[in-house]
């Protein structure tokens, strides 16, 4: 096995053994104020949620709950629910992804170069 393909391994092999982390907030904070990391076990998703007021929330999505498998990776505006109406939640998958726009497109920008990694090991 070339040194590039065994990298390669270990680098998915890590990816997967590690627990999700999320940004998390105990109460309702604004846009800049991300909370802290928090490692989610068993969670596979990261969820915040905001209000028409700039009012935000963020942490683990809880897989009772299964909102976030329902939803996929993306927000949806609420009206007449149970988590408030005029309220919006958002799911995704990867860590800190539940943050600000910069630390999503670093989330997506790891996972492309990983792929490429990927590609140009078993080419």
């Amino acid at each position: 096995m070339s040194i590039a393909k065994l990298i390669v391994a270990l680098m998915l092999t890590v990816s997967t053994v590690n627990a999700i982390k999320c940004w998390s907030t105990t109460s309702v904070t604004t846009k800049t104020d991300l909370g802290t990391q928090k490692d989610c076990s068993s969670n596979k998703w990261c969820a915040w949620g905001y209000s028409d007021a700039g009012e935000y929330l963020r942490g683990c999505e809880d897989d009772a709950d299964a909102v976030c498998d329902l939803l996929g990776t993306s927000c949806k505006k609420l009206t007449e629910s149970i988590y408030g109406n005029g309220n919006t939640i958002c799911c995704c998958k990867g860590d800190l992804c539940n943050g600000s726009s910069v630390v999503t497109s670093s989330v997506i920008l790891t996972s492309i170069a990983s792929f490429i990694l990927v590609l140009i090991a078993f080419k």
